[in-house]
């Protein structure tokens, strides 16, 4: 039996032997050739295979006078495919800004019931979040994205803000109330990721909104302060420990945040971790 990794990419083939003579237009962004098409109206919202629309077919390839064509046409924005993906999402996941922008301004159509098996797509905010797209993640919020959802590991778009280093999307985010304690499927927060990645101005933030200073991953049982101190992310760990964080409290395997800089010669923070406490 076929995987679903090896399946895809036959149904996309197959999808495209068998598609009409419109999905190629919008493919391809031939306006002529859809004006004259779409003079049967029953093929503006015709599906492919996959499920795919002309307009599917015209965002996923950056076409954006044919998405503003079809859209005028009648074409249904709202329609999935056999993914459950939009026009939008395949816009977003293109980063074809000029696409997104007309998506957005789009009135929709009545959402058709899903494919069976299938589920709306949720991670739009995420992905433009973990590849830095300002631009998409502003407009997503606009359109009161979901800031709690969360992909297959349970990170939220905060999550991925912080270990990327994306501070302005993480200040956005926080505006919208993104839940600056979320925990992953680890119990991994915001916070610990920002201490991951070392970005001093994201954890900053964090604690302003009332990052939990202590708060442990569920297995390892680590604090920010303690990854930090072992991935040798200095100014974080000053930072924390000039905000209240406890050295004192060991990972499950028993070893404090000092442990953890000893073992990796991160000689600067052994010295930040044996001051005496004030």
């Amino acid at each position: 039996m076929l995987s679903l990794s090896r399946l895809l990419p036959l149904l996309f083939l197959a999808a495209a032997l068998f598609a009409a003579p419109i999905h190629d237009a919008a493919r391809d962004g031939d306006l002529a050739r859809l004006r004259d098409l779409a003079k049967d109206p029953a093929v503006i919202n015709l599906q492919d295979s996959s499920g795919d629309t002309p307009l599917h077919h015209a965002a996923r390839n950056g076409r954006a006078d044919a998405v503003k064509l079809l859209l005028e046409l009648g074409g249904n924005p709202a329609s999935f495919n056999l993914r459950g993906e939009n026009a939008l999402d395949l816009a977003i996941a293109g980063h074809h800004s000029s696409c997104i922008k007309l998506l957005f301004a789009a009135k929709t159509g009545p959402a058709p019931a899903l494919p069976a098996g299938s589920q709306p797509v949720q991670w739009t905010l995420i992905t433009a979040v973990s590849r830095g797209k300002l631009e998409i993640v502003d407009m997503l919020l606009k359109l009161n994205a979901n800031v709690a959802a969360t992909d297959k590991e349970g990170k939220t778009a905060l999550h991925w803000a912080a270990v990327k280093g994306y501070s302005a999307i993480a200040q956005r985010l926080l505006d919208r109330q993104a839940n600056v304690n979320a925990r992953d499927l680890q119990g991994i927060t915001p916070l610990h990721d920002a201490a991951l990645g070392g970005h001093r101005e994201i954890a900053e933030l964090l604690l302003a909104k009332g990052a939990g200073i202590n708060a442990r991953e569920s297995e390892s049982q680590t604090t920010p302060l303690w990854i930090a101190a072992s991935w040798g992310r200095d100014s974080i760990v000053e930072l924390l420990l000039a905000k209240g964080a406890d050295s004192s409290i060991p990972s499950s395997s028993g070893k404090t945040p000092l442990d953890a800089a000893r073992d990796n010669n991160f000689t600067a923070i052994v010295q930040l971790l044996s001051r005496p406490s004030r």
